[in-house]
């Protein structure tokens, strides 16, 4: 089983809530929920402005670049009135940029206000729908090439770009309609069973998830989504509840992460990187800068040679860590005397040492 949590992102009537201000909250919610155990943060998405984000996979972007693990989700995205191939990409992109932590949860919108902004038209929500999620979105997911027409776009040919980490993980969300909850089960995708107000108790009373939608499940023994989410939620009655956070998120992520993180086995502290070693040549060791250096590059465990003209200003300090070599041959000459003492081979020109002060080579 996974937990986790939702906002839809709405700005509470009469607060100093400002957009800019509930995005912060809602990255730092984000973050917030990685560090408290759980497994799945969602954004909703909304095109009035009683709501702040309209395209969560921007938000999460934000998110996702100060988080690892967390799965980041849209509950949900209005489907249908945005373009597929868009859709597509965006959350491609943002798979990219989480490592392979997006997904989508497809719905058909709760608010009329879209269809107006984006031009299309209600009376045909169930035809958009269908044509948006079943015929193109799920294709431009599974298949390389798409070469579509369809009624609600000029026709597709083509691939889509970029490609994400693995195949994007779609679900179906489900809000009151049994035939929702069919055509999840007709596709063998996932869904999402959101409820906006009452108690759970109450809900499966009136819940899509009745005996029609499991008939539309039924033989569909295999794990619709792609291999890389293989250990998540199981098929049949792979329900996601979502409900409305209102002001508590931040209250609800902390008490979670009070009962239930010290109950889970502490992961293992990050392996700290092991920095690198390198042999470093510096020209005018005795310099200001030069000294400065070669003590910078001591003080980090280095191996350093120092060509210096004058042994007078050789600092004592130094004793034997530091290979000195002396004198004013030509330049050429000394560049090959320091590096057959580094083991390598080959000649400097006086441009190429007189442009790199340090030289470096990467022991073993």
């Amino acid at each position: 089983m996974e937990l986790g949590v939702f906002s839809l992102t709405d700005i509470y009537p009469g607060s100093t809530d400002t957009a800019a201000s509930r995005i912060d909250d809602i990255v730092g919610y984000g973050i917030l929920a990685e560090q408290s155990g759980l497994d799945v943060f969602g954004i909703g998405e909304h095109h009035t402005r009683a709501f702040a984000v309209s395209s969560p996979a921007v938000v999460h972007a934000a998110i996702a670049r100060a988080t690892s693990r967390i799965t980041l989700t849209t509950t949900a995205t209005v489907l249908s009135v945005l373009d597929p191939v868009r859709v597509y990409q965006d959350f491609a992109t943002l798979d990219l940029v989480s490592h392979g932590r997006a997904e989508i949860i497809a719905g058909r919108s709760a608010f009329a206000e879209p269809f107006a902004l984006f031009g299309e038209d209600i009376a045909q929500l169930d035809d958009l729908f269908a044509e948006k999620l079943d015929d193109l979105l799920l294709r431009l997911r599974n298949e390389d090439r798409v070469t579509w027409t369809g009624r609600f776009r000029p026709p597709l040919r083509g691939r889509s770009n970029p490609h994400p980490v693995g195949p994007l993980p779609i679900w179906v969300t489900v809000g009151g309609t049994p035939a929702s909850a069919v055509r999840a089960g007709r596709l063998g995708l996932p869904m999402a069973l959101g409820f906006i107000g009452g108690t759970h108790h109450g809900q499966p009373r009136r819940s899509p998830w009745r005996p029609d939608g499991r008939r539309a499940y039924a033989g569909r023994r295999e794990d619709p989504r792609p291999a890389r989410r293989a250990r998540r939620r199981p098929v049949l009655g792979q329900v996601d509840l979502g409900g409305m956070p209102h002001q508590m998120v931040r209250d609800s992520i902390q008490r979670f992460g009070d009962i239930v993180a010290p109950r889970r086995p502490p992961r293992p502290p990050p392996r700290a990187a092991t920095p690198a070693r390198m042999n470093v040549t510096v020209f005018g060791a005795t310099g200001a800068i030069g000294s400065l250096t070669v003590n910078e590059l001591l003080a980090n465990g280095h191996t350093v040679t120092a060509y210096a003209r004058n042994p007078n200003k050789i600092p004592p300090e130094w004793g034997h860590r530091v290979r000195v070599i002396i004198g004013e041959p030509a330049v050429s000459q000394a560049a090959g005397k320091v590096a057959s003492g580094l083991g390598t081979s080959g000649s400097w020109s006086a441009a190429q040492v007189g442009a790199a002060r340090l030289r470096r080579r990467k022991t073993g």
